[in-house]
C-alpha cells in the first residue's frame, strides 16, 4: 500500500469528503485528497469503468482531517494500466457504524 500524508489542517473537516486528484488526466501519478471529519476505518479503492478493482491505496485506521495519497497508475501486481476512465472510490467506517461512501471520475493518459 501507498503511505498516506496528514495534510496538517489546522481545523477538522466538517463532513468527511473524496477531494478528488489532480492533475487530472494525469501521467504518470495523480495525488488523492480525502477528508475525515472523525476517526474511521477508511478505504481507498482504484476500480475500472467496468467495476473490476485496480489497487487499494489506502486501508486502515485514519484520523480525522485532510489526507493525500498518489496513485501511480500501476494495478496491485505493479503492472502499469492502460490509458482510460478509472474510479476512485472512498469508503469511511465511523466508530458509531456510519458508512461514507464516495467516487470521481479520474483520467489516466499514456
Amino acid at each position: 500500500m501507498t503511505a498516506v500524508t496528514d495534510l496538517g489542517s489546522a481545523a477538522t473537516p466538517a463532513v468527511a469528503a473524496l477531494l478528488g486528484n489532480y492533475p487530472n488526466p494525469f501521467n504518470p501519478m495523480t495525488h488523492i485528497r480525502f477528508a475525515l471529519d472523525q476517526p474511521a476505518l477508511a478505504r481507498i479503492t482504484i476500480y475500472s469503468v467496468t467495476g473490476q478493482r485496480i489497487r487499494t491505496l489506502v486501508e486502515g485506521r485514519a484520523a480525522a482531517g485532510t489526507h493525500e495519497v498518489w496513485w501511480d497508475g500501476r494495478d496491485a501486481a505493479g503492472h502499469n494500466v492502460s490509458t482510460g476512465v478509472y474510479l476512485v472510490q472512498m469508503e469511511a467506517a465511523s466508530e458509531i457504524g456510519d458508512v461514507f461512501r464516495q467516487s470521481r471520475r479520474m483520467t489516466l493518459i499514456r
